[in-house]
């Protein structure tokens, strides 16, 4: 086949940000500043409820890719009590660890903006179509795939608290705490967030 210059977009495929797995990762890498050790545990300690070692990797993986995007600023946030502030640092982490989701969350922001607070399936593969111009290995995406995507980005955006049940954009209303380790950089992936 033809040579593929342009870079491939990495798509997520594990839905759920896992806020108490999170907080237990990130209290145990503050401590020894060591992922690898907390994978034994992960899986030792059954912290993700599955039975396959595999299972548990992929979970473990996905997770470290998240939270290994976050400063340590974010890091001690996600470690405290507040789940709130906890699930804002992770859905940051996930849009900086798959800037398929970056983008597709700055889209979600302008809706609530511009006070279109529904958020539809075709919103996302518009998005796909656009990001196809760029990226080749989303021209030829199979159903499949494309659903598995929608079904990650959406339970992602319920679980962070900015997507309701029927779809509709709810502003993240972030505390001042959450605010300040985010960064002014990275406020506008937050609906009503935005200048």
């Amino acid at each position: 086949g033809k040579d593929v210059t342009n870079e491939k977009m990495a798509l997520p495929t594990v839905s759920g940000l896992r806020p108490y797995q999170a907080k237990i990762f990130s209290c145990k890498y503050l401590e020894n500043h060591s992922w690898q050790e907390i994978r034994e545990f992960a899986f030792k300690e059954n912290l993700f409820e599955t039975l396959r070692q595999a299972t548990s990797d992929r979970y473990y993986h996905n997770m470290v890719k998240i939270l290994s995007k976050l400063e340590l600023s974010q890091l001690q946030v996600v470690a405290d009590d507040n789940e709130k502030d906890r699930l804002a640092m992770l859905w940051l982490g996930f849009c900086k660890s798959f800037p398929f989701a970056y983008g597709f969350s700055e889209i979600v922001a302008n809706k609530f903006r511009d006070k279109d607070f529904e958020l539809r399936t075709g919103d996302l593969w518009k998005y796909i179509a656009d990001k196809s111009v760029e990226y080749e290995n989303l021209c030829d995406i199979s159903n499949s795939l494309r659903s598995k995507v929608k079904s990650v980005i959406f339970y992602n955006l319920r679980d962070a608290g900015y997507l309701n049940t029927l779809n509709e954009i709810l502003p993240a209303n972030l505390s001042d705490k959450a605010k300040h380790a985010i960064g002014n950089e990275f406020l506008h992936l937050f609906p009503g967030e935005t200048k």
